[in-house]
């Protein structure tokens, strides 16, 4: 039964490609509305933290994981601490906020200097949330430089076809009355 809905779809895109440039022009549009929006999620929570109090904390752990990706692989350098809340103990980890690659395991273990174990550091923490804590609420536009550009040229690529489309559309008698 779905195939034969895919076949007919498929065929009346060939028969009339107004339709297929139509429905591309659709899913363009809603591919970069979503991608817009969860980029100004993620901005609005970088942003958010801009606001969270400052607490002291103990560093308990600092080291470096290797992990490998499409540049090759890279060392992320993970620090671990404990904060206290009123009275009430946290742990937090603070690799994945504003993450810091190296490519150089040196230059890695070299940033973690200015975190020993058993140093007392300064900690954002979300007074909603005592769990959520950073250690550095510094903007980090990374997700804003990739994302909205990207969402940006799907809106304008599916409207620009929607809207070439539907003027074609349109202008067929075939489908004033569908349209209208």
């Amino acid at each position: 039964m779905l195939d034969s809905r895919l076949f007919r779809l498929h065929d009346s895109f060939r028969r009339d490609p107004k339709m297929g440039l139509l429905t591309v022009g659709i899913a363009g549009i809603i591919f970069g509305a979503i991608i817009f929006a969860i980029s100004l999620m993620a901005f609005y929570h970088e942003y958010a933290t801009q606001s969270w109090p400052q607490i002291p904390a103990k560093v308990t752990l600092s080291y470096v994981k290797k992990y490998e990706n499409e540049r090759g692989i890279v060392y992320i350098p993970s620090v671990t601490y404990y904060y206290l809340v009123e009275g009430e103990k946290y742990i937090g980890e603070e690799k994945g906020h504003n993450p810091v690659e190296f490519l150089d395991k040196a230059n890695a273990e070299a940033w973690l200097e200015q975190y020993p174990v058993d140093k007392e550091i300064m900690v954002h923490y979300n007074p909603q949330n005592s769990r959520e804590s950073l250690i550095n609420n510094a903007y980090n536009f990374r997700i804003l430089n990739s994302m909205l550009p990207l969402s940006l040229v799907c809106l304008l690529f599916g409207g620009r076809m929607f809207c070439a489309a539907y003027r074609a559309l349109k202008s067929c008698p075939k489908y004033q009355k569908k349209l209208f």
